[in-house]
């Protein structure tokens, strides 16, 4: 960071002067104060995709459900020939702390208060600008139903990316060769397992809100088109 500022001029002086100076005092403090602001600890935010942000599967799609006055997606019960999906893209944001850990959430709500456990499928690849994508790699879950009504439940699937010891980020697996930067992009779907002898949520649906990657940030945005 620059510390070449002038002092805030004062009053009385050469209204010519003074104006030189106030506007020198206004774009040093913009380049070194705006511009370069960089926060010291990270603030956390979510990069969504709610239901009206999801495609669902053209051939295996879930069934769209009226709840509490609005729609969700309810993933019901089905044969493995006919397990439900979704898929969304996302793409990594200019105001994200390179380097660290991103995680996606799943916000969902059990049909009723029957007890069981609802298996959720992740499958996402992650490709940088210029890069090419890698086998999809597959995360699960076994998320217990709470036995409540109505009940609002967020379930993880963990840490998406791991930090090598040269602080770039890589994808969990396959591909541990290439530093993931911001505006690289991921190619997600998201299924429930119904058929999986841990999904025993028998019978019933399991209501699709949001899903969303938390993630961490440390400026408002990049200097540069494709760099911070």
């Amino acid at each position: 960071m620059r510390t070449s500022f002038v002092p805030a001029p004062r009053y009385g002086t050469d209204p010519k002067r003074y104006a030189d100076d106030l506007s020198l005092y206004l774009e040093n403090f913009r380049q070194d104060v705006i511009e370069d602001i960089k926060l010291t600890t990270g603030v956390w935010d979510d990069l969504r995709f709610p239901v009206s942000a999801v495609k669902v599967n053209k051939d295996k799609p879930p069934e769209v459900v009226s709840y509490k006055g609005s729609e969700v997606y309810g993933f019901r019960d089905q044969l493995v020939a006919n397990e439900e999906s979704i898929s969304f893209t996302a793409q990594i944001p200019h105001a994200w702390k390179e380097s660290s850990q991103i995680e996606l959430h799943l916000h969902w709500v059990p049909q009723d208060n029957t007890a069981g456990n609802v298996y959720w499928t992740l499958t996402y690849s992650w490709a940088n600008i210029s890069g090419t994508f890698p086998t999809q790699t597959t995360v699960n879950i076994e998320a217990a139903c709470p036995e409540v009504t109505d009940y609002h439940k967020m379930s993880s699937f963990g840490y998406l990316v791991g930090e090598d010891s040269g602080g770039g980020v890589w994808i969990n697996s396959p591909d541990k060769t290439t530093p993931k930067g911001m505006s690289s992009m991921l190619l997600c779907t998201i299924k429930r397992s119904s058929s999986n002898i841990l999904d025993t949520y028998n019978g019933k649906s399991a209501y699709f809100l949001e899903a969303d990657f938390h993630y961490e940030r440390d400026t408002c945005g990049s200097r540069g088109i494709t760099d911070k």
